[in-house]
């Protein structure tokens, strides 16, 4: 009698929790407490609390509750699609500073990838790692002695474990970090090399424009690594001055870029498009009646910065997604430029990144 009462117990808070922390639109707890007549949705979330109660309860070693509540918040948001996820608090803040400011790390780009590696995805220009030598697409195999496979197994997830890979890189600047990597040595990456670097940390400026410059005397080319807040206004500032150089062809490399934030997209779409072009646009669940909810429809806003008689051509890869494939779905759906490049990474969506009541929050 006793078991069941703290079970219920247990279960009653284990609600609250998940109440509190899934506060998505009109509010999960809302959504759990206002359907007493029914018990639908309590029902169906029972065996949850049920599972989490027995862990606590019965399991061999005394587990760790916010753990368990993490790893399930985890698991319900990944049943939906790739790209839908629970964010932890570490990795919230990381996105954080990756749009908006700046870091004391090596400068690193990191993803968990398919096979279930920590890939560098990208290191930040003049940066410490670059610096040391670390490339894109070696595997983080080490931190500090740590290896990653020992972290990934401790981990709920691969995106815990490439948060917690994150957080030890990252250290107060002048700090040195040693970071074991596995990079291929032949063409097909079946053959690979384990490498050491002692890498001493620093200021990492979170900058979108990675390179920008005029080839040939009169071709503009810049490079944008993701799109951030100051995306388009960086860029901006570049093409004027290509301007006074009296440029006659544009070249945005967008390869290697994962994307970023959806309205960068579309001011970086305006510098190169009449006002009022379709840039994207997105649909939501669809309603019994056979509507669609939030329907949106981005255009540009402004009259463009760059001619619109001038060639320009951009540069894509199978690692160019999400924002990075806006930008070039936008410009080649005008006829605006011409894309050469590999099948670019093919998202199809658009995810609101809400903030939820602790410090984490959720890609939905």
């Amino acid at each position: 009698m006793r078991k069941n009462s703290s079970k219920a117990e247990f279960f009653a808070l284990f609600l609250f929790m998940l109440g509190t922390t899934l506060v998505l639109t009109n509010g999960f707890s809302s959504r759990i407490f206002a359907q007493d007549s029914d018990k639908v949705l309590y029902d169906q979330v029972e065996p949850i609390g049920d599972v989490l109660a027995e862990i606590l309860q019965n399991y061999v070693y005394e587990a760790d509750l916010d753990r368990a509540v993490e790893g399930a918040l985890m698991g319900i948001m990944s049943s939906l699609d790739r790209n839908s996820s629970y964010i932890p608090a570490e990795s919230f803040q990381s996105m954080r500073e990756d749009t908006e400011g700046e870091f004391d790390g090596i400068g690193v780009h990191i993803r968990y990838d398919d096979d279930g590696n920590i890939l560098v995805f990208q290191p930040v220009p003049d940066a410490p790692a670059a610096k040391a030598g670390i490339r894109s697409g070696d595997f983080i195999v080490e931190v500090d002695g740590v290896s990653t496979e020992s972290i990934l197994e401790d981990a709920a997830n691969g995106n815990v474990a490439l948060s917690r890979v994150s957080e030890r890189i990252k250290g107060p600047r002048g700090t040195k970090v040693n970071v074991g990597v596995s990079r291929a040595i032949d063409d097909t990456g079946t053959e690979r090399e384990t490498m050491n670097f002692d890498v001493k940390r620093g200021k990492i400026p979170l900058q979108s424009i990675v390179e920008a410059r005029i080839l040939n005397g009169d071709v503009g080319y810049v490079r944008i690594s993701d799109f951030k807040k100051n995306t388009a206004t960086d860029l901006k500032k570049k093409l004027h001055e290509f301007e006074k150089e009296n440029i006659r062809a544009m070249i945005l490399d967008l390869r290697w870029n994962p994307g970023g934030l959806l309205n960068s997209s579309r001011e970086v779409c305006e510098l190169f498009l009449p006002k009022g072009s379709l840039v994207t646009s997105t649909r939501g669940r669809e309603t019994a009646e056979g509507r669609f909810k939030e329907d949106m429809v981005l255009t540009t806003q402004k009259h463009p910065v760059v001619p619109l008689t001038m060639p320009l051509l951009v540069l894509v890869s199978s690692g160019s997604a999400s924002s990075s494939e806006i930008v070039t779905g936008g410009l080649q759906y005008h006829q605006r430029a011409l894309v050469i490049g590999e099948q670019t990474f093919g998202k199809g969506s658009v995810q609101t990144i809400i903030p939820l009541n602790r410090p984490h929050g959720a890609a939905l």
